[in-house]
């Protein structure tokens, strides 16, 4: 694009020569050329405007042409309510490894990561003796959580209860960002949970995963991960994981794809600044229904948490709208 430059030319001096001579009334002969400057402050009046005009033009120039270069102008919502998970475990016909199923909603109300975690593990406990309700506390601090249990005696749990227990509570903490879990019961460091020996500190360890199948029962949906179904390749990017999600390759009878074939991904990626970006469209608006589009939102939001993304950046190419989902982000 051009820039237009618009130079003022001072006219300071004609005018006082004009002056002059209207007063002389006398023309000006056989004498050198003079030339007459204007005053200082008069000049640097002039400068000033001739620069603030330059600038002026060139600014807006360039603030035409950037726009230009990075196309229409799309709609745009934040949803910062903090996330919650819901986790169960199935044991599924021709499946040799127990499923982690979750689902992800929003509270309608600003509420601490510790909390999150906590909620999380409450509203997803299938034990007996409800040992997630026994949580008084937690906090968190860089990548730790601290869970306070007070228990009216002992706790009591199967081997199978047991190991649902742990996978619930390792998954859930991962999803949050948390890397060490340390439990105290009565305020007291360490605790014991049934038959399991007593837990001071563990280490959070989960199956690698990356992507979601959609899972149907009873007119219910909710999001299988991939690595408890298939073998998964770990070194595959956001993108590449996407394109997995669209066809399921195992299981056929239980499982749907986790993207619909109602939606095409034009690009996807994630940033060093922690965020995953996705842009897409819908590709049959007629068949494509609020149910289709929650599921899509919601397979997005976990798989950019197994990414460990803070924020996700879903871009409608069509309807040129953007969401803009916090995850991790404080």
């Amino acid at each position: 694009m051009r820039k237009r430059l618009t130079f003022v030319v001072p006219i300071v001096p004609f005018l006082m020569m004009a002056a002059c001579s209207d007063e002389t009334n006398e023309p000006i002969q056989n004498e050198e050329a003079v030339d007459i400057e204007p005053e200082p402050e008069q000049q640097e009046d002039l400068e000033n405007e001739d620069t603030e005009v330059e600038e002026i033009e060139i600014e807006d120039a360039d603030h035409s042409e950037s726009e230009q270069e990075a196309g229409p102008i799309h709609d745009e919502m934040f949803v910062d309510a903090p996330f919650l998970l819901h986790t169960d475990v199935n044991f599924l016909d021709n499946v040799s490894n127990e499923v982690m199923m979750v689902d992800i909603e929003r509270t309608e109300e600003e509420i601490a990561r510790a909390d999150q975690f906590l909620l999380s593990l409450q509203q997803s406990d299938t034990t007996q003796n409800d040992i997630f309700s026994a949580i008084d506390e937690t906090s968190m601090d860089e990548g730790n959580a601290l869970l306070y249990f007070s228990f009216d005696g002992p706790m009591s749990m199967a081997s199978t209860e047991s190991a649902i227990f742990l996978d619930k509570l390792h998954y859930t903490a991962d999803m949050y960002g948390i890397e060490t879990l340390f439990f105290f019961e009565d305020g007291e460091p360490g605790a014991m949970f049934g038959e399991l020996a007593e837990m001071e500190a563990e280490d959070v360890e989960v199956t690698p995963n990356l992507g979601y199948y959609v899972y149907e029962q009873d007119g219910d949906s909710t999001f299988a991960r991939i690595a408890d179904i298939e073998d998964i390749d770990e070194n595959q990017d956001f993108n590449e994981t996407l394109e997995a999600m669209q066809t399921v390759t195992a299981h056929e009878e239980h499982f749907q794809p986790g993207i619909s074939n109602l939606v095409t991904i034009h690009d996807a990626w994630t940033d060093d600044e922690g965020t995953a970006q996705v842009h897409y469209a819908v590709t049959d608006p007629e068949s494509w229904n609020d149910e289709d589009e929650n599921a899509f939102f919601k397979a997005l939001q976990l798989t950019a948490l197994d990414f460990g993304a803070e924020r996700l950046r879903l871009v409608d190419e069509e309807n040129e709208e953007i969401i803009d989902y916090r995850l991790l982000e404080e």
